[in-house]
């Protein structure tokens, strides 16, 4: 334990101190009620803090993320010990359960997804975690007029000082359900292990990673939120209901750090992917957010060491447009700094070959360490990265003429009819359309349990 001595010449508030004692290991904090001297030990660089308690004082330090690295390297240095809750083996038995025909392709509104509502809740639950729905328990659910249902599951770790401030993690748990011949006979289903039953197993394991944690004495500054979305294969329900009806305010949310596909290998057709080397990522989006590829990069060479690819950058790439599909786009129309990481395409994707036993869990345990990591450090710091204030053209309609020519722009119906269904799901293209082009609320839909 390190030897403390106190600098009485300095004096900051006892919610500041808390603060800052997370960032410094060797800062600690003397008295019990008003202001509240520091205590440091002898190697602490008093006259470098000094020069930051303003900033701490108004806001912990809305600057630049990168004053001073030794807040990631204490962030860090908490979660190493905790890492292994993030395992291959769970991820294994979690996506055999998930991607089972037991759980029937998952498809929003029907019992499958249910099923699978219940057990992502079920777990959370396990763990004794906090939920953020108004104390009305793990479940987010929201009726359409056609009788569906489209359903997210929350949980939460409590930020320590910043409890209204949120980084949430998330992935979606639906996939497509049952495969029926032209008479509407039940011959298959589409597993979705890849496609996201990977995301959503991870989900669950960064919550227990928080969770243990923060029982160990490590919680966030800032509340850590974990969602595992409904009905993104149908559009991008789940999210956008949630931010239609979000139950705080969005202006809290700092970053949402999205995994979808996180654990497929065979990235076809993608530069930058060492087809001998798995460990790769895509991390997608970066471009848009000011200071999350730095951070992001800084946490990785600290940790996994993991290729990260610029393939996707700007959102663009091999033909595909990603940064629009998946759930962290409706968070990004609405400012929210956002990235979506992702494991590369597949010969599996929306196939019924995207089975439990294709995916490599060691890889996706590797990138959902670095993925959790990531997010814990931006729970934990004084300045999160913020949206660039350039990213207007993110809902205008240049952001689809990849293959606008072959598209009716007169509605959505016309937009549907589009033939390369490799780029987008037609019911996906619709759904982009309508709220990136015509910025209208979903309609026939409300929330019946917030």
């Amino acid at each position: 334990m390190l030897a403390l001595h106190a600098l009485p010449i300095m004096s900051i508030t006892p919610a500041v101190c808390g603060a800052t004692k997370k960032l410094y290991q060797d800062f600690a904090c003397c008295g019990d009620s008003g202001n509240t001297a520091i205590c440091v030990a002898p190697s602490f660089d008093a006259v470098a803090f000094e020069s930051r308690l303003d900033a701490l004082e108004s806001g912990l330090a809305r600057s630049s993320v990168f004053d001073n690295l030794q807040e990631v390297d204490a962030a860090l240095e908490r979660t190493s010990s905790f890492m292994h809750y993030i395992n291959a083996e769970t991820l294994q038995s979690d996506i055999d359960i998930l991607a089972s025909a037991e759980y029937g392709g998952r498809e929003m509104g029907t019992p499958f997804e249910n099923k699978t509502v219940d057990f992502i809740a079920s777990r959370f639950q396990g763990l004794g975690m906090r939920s953020v729905l108004k104390d009305k328990g793990y479940i987010q659910r929201y009726q359409l007029d056609d009788g569906r249902q489209v359903v997210n599951v929350l949980a939460s770790v409590e930020g320590s000082v910043f409890p209204d401030e949120y980084i949430l993690l998330t992935g979606h748990h639906d996939h497509l359900g049952q495969v029926k011949d032209e008479n509407g006979t039940v011959i298959g289903y589409y597993p979705g292990a890849n496609d996201n039953a990977g995301g959503a197993s991870l989900i669950m394991q960064f919550a227990e990673t928080a969770k243990r944690m923060c029982d160990a004495g490590h919680c966030p500054l800032r509340t850590l939120v974990f969602m595992a979305v409904g009905g993104e294969e149908q559009g991008l329900f789940g999210s956008e209901l949630f931010v239609s009806s979000p139950p705080f305010p969005l202006s809290r949310i700092k970053f949402v750090a999205n995994a979808d596909m996180l654990l497929g290998t065979n990235a076809k057709g993608q530069a930058n992917a060492n087809s001998e080397d798995s460990n790769y990522l895509f991390p997608i989006g970066l471009a848009y957010t000011t200071g999350a590829a730095a951070l992001l990069n800084a946490v990785n060479s600290k940790t996994s060491h993991t290729t990260l690819s610029s393939f996707y950058s700007n959102g663009v790439g091999a033909g595909l447009v990603l940064f629009y599909r998946s759930d962290h786009w409706t968070f990004a129309q609405r400012g929210i700094p956002s990235t979506f990481f992702f494991g590369g395409d597949s010969d599996t994707y929306h196939e019924v070959t995207d089975t439990a036993d294709t995916v490599d869990v060691v890889v996706g345990a590797t990138r959902g360490q670095l993925l959790f990591q990531f997010a814990n450090v931006l729970a934990n710091i004084p300045t999160v990265p913020t949206f660039a204030s350039d990213t207007a053209y993110l809902t205008s309609k240049h952001t689809y003429d990849w293959n606008y020519a072959a598209m009716s722009a007169a509605s959505p119906a016309g937009i549907g009819s589009v033939a390369d269904s490799t780029l987008f799901s037609y019911h996906k293209i619709d759904f982009l359309w309508w709220t990136t082009e015509l910025h209208t609320p979903l309609p026939g839909a409300h929330p019946i349990m917030l």
